[in-house]
């Protein structure tokens, strides 16, 4: 079920550097949502996005642990900037 893709602000590959996220959708494949799933990348977590490549891989910090995640995955997660909501 794809929902509030257009609510969802941005692709996590066009977040900026050093930005907290809450991840929303996942629209990847049942086999990539199960390997994200088993290192913690579920809709509603907090991570914050280390660096982007100029390429668009993305690597982000989740539960104290760095994950590197291609272009074409970051493509498919989609994410709310919390940075600014206190």
């Amino acid at each position: 079920m794809i929902i509030e893709a257009e609510k969802l602000e941005k692709k996590l590959c066009n977040t900026l550097q050093h930005q907290y996220v809450e991840i929303g959708q996942i629209a990847c494949s049942a086999e990539i949502n199960c390997r994200l799933a088993s290192l913690g990348i579920l809709p509603k977590q907090l991570v914050e996005v280390i660096r982007i490549t100029k390429r668009g891989a993305v690597l982000i910090k989740v539960n104290e642990m760095l994950l590197a995640l291609s272009t074409g995955i970051a493509q498919q997660i989609y994410v709310k900037d919390i940075s600014n909501d206190d």
